[in-house]
């Protein structure tokens, strides 16, 4: 289906923080996120170092619900404002505040529908949980489909939580896994562009910027 969603370059436990950003933007309460909201985690973290992981965030539609389609347009329609305010951030050279979620633009691409492995992971909608998932959780589902994929598929997992629940569902697909780059290089690409830029983010950028997007 048609994917809504922000591409940031961080830390893979700003996700959470980004889904509330999310919330917020379609005015609903964080407890209704479940199965409306995902992440896709698109690099094998074993080969990029930690803070330069490429992740999307956001709004699976559906084109058969009225709602749906209403959620999608109102993500959209903060982009104007969100450009204003990238344009004030430039010209001010606080160039560093372009990385957080808020002041990334929403785009638009499709998913395919396919064939995956499920995993189900408590989840408490909290920092915890969050360092749980991208030192734990992630790097097995990840171990997982390096064994059972196909050699030289991208390495890629979809989550979305439940807070009624306190339940992650995280999904490995079995095939077209480079479709969820949405026209994105693999791994082994972007971490020939990270050694050329050499400028890896510092552990205290890292904890900056977790403090700020992740919830307590």
């Amino acid at each position: 289906g048609e994917y809504v969603y922000k591409f940031l370059v961080k830390d893979y436990a700003a996700s959470a923080g980004t889904n509330v950003l999310i919330t917020e933007d379609l005015s609903i309460p964080e407890d209704e996120q479940a199965d409306l909201l995902y992440s896709v985690f698109i690099d094998d973290m074993t080969e990029i170092s930690e803070g330069n992981g490429r992740f999307m965030a956001g709004l699976l539609t559906d084109k058969n619900s009225d709602k749906s389609i209403k959620m999608r347009s109102a993500l959209l329609e903060k982009n104007p404002k969100i450009e204003k305010k990238i344009e004030k951030l430039k010209k001010k050279k606080e160039l560093n505040d372009l990385r957080h979620p808020e002041n990334i633009l929403y785009e638009s691409g499709e998913l395919p529908s396919v064939v995956a492995a499920v995993a189900h992971f408590p989840f408490t909608n909290g920092f915890v949980s969050a360092l749980m998932f991208s030192y734990k959780v992630l790097p097995t589902m990840q171990k997982w489909a390096r064994e059972h994929i196909d050699e030289g598929s991208p390495v890629v997992v979809s989550s979305t939580c439940s807070i009624k629940q306190q339940m992650c569902t995280h999904y490995v697909p079995l095939f077209k896994a480079d479709e969820f780059l949405l026209g994105r290089p693999d791994t082994k690409a972007h971490k020939l562009e990270l050694q050329k830029s050499k400028k890896p983010l510092s552990s205290s950028s890292i904890l900056k910027g977790l403090r700020k997007l992740v919830p307590f």
